[in-house]
């Protein structure tokens, strides 16, 4: 009787841990980060600033919100990178007003970057698109500065640490 009941214990885990989700399995947040610092590094000798902005996963489908504080006359660019299973995205920025500043709709297995000068001080929006995904996929997303008051070039001084 304790066999039985030993067996009926390991049966229920192994089947418990059957119908875990294992969507992790392919998505690889490491990644993402690199794919969007690699490309962040082309940038670099423009005097961009970047800073993450927001990294996760995401499936088929699914739209993701980054918001950007904005100030008008400063040079944006904003970098996803992707992992393996990440297989399409897309990304719009819009304004406050909600209309459309600039995208990417690329369809290729590179990842997603856009550029626009602020022609406003406030908020734009973000919108990463994950197209197709094998699963889930990760994503990086970096935002990139330059000619902002008191920092990189025009500026009065220069960020801590550079």
């Amino acid at each position: 009787m304790k066999a039985t009941k030993s067996a009926h214990f390991l049966a229920t885990i192994a089947a418990t841990l059957l119908c875990l989700p294992f969507h992790t399995a392919k998505a690889d947040p490491y990644a993402a980060e690199e794919d969007a610092y690699a490309t962040a590094m082309k940038y670099k000798g423009m005097d961009y600033l970047f800073a993450p902005a927001q990294s996760d996963y995401a499936g088929a489908g699914t739209v993701v919100q980054v918001r950007i504080p904005v100030t008008a006359g400063v040079n944006y660019v904003l970098i996803v990178g992707k992992d393996r299973a990440a297989e399409d995205l897309n990304v719009y920025v819009m304004s406050e007003q909600k209309t459309l500043i600039v995208k990417d709709l690329r369809s290729s297995v590179s990842r997603a970057a856009v550029a626009w000068r602020s022609t406003y001080t406030g908020e734009a929006t973000a919108y990463v698109h994950m197209v197709r995904a094998d699963a889930l996929g990760s994503y990086c997303v970096l935002v990139g500065r330059r000619g902002a008051a008191g920092f990189g070039p025009g500026g009065n001084e220069k960020p801590a640490g550079n």
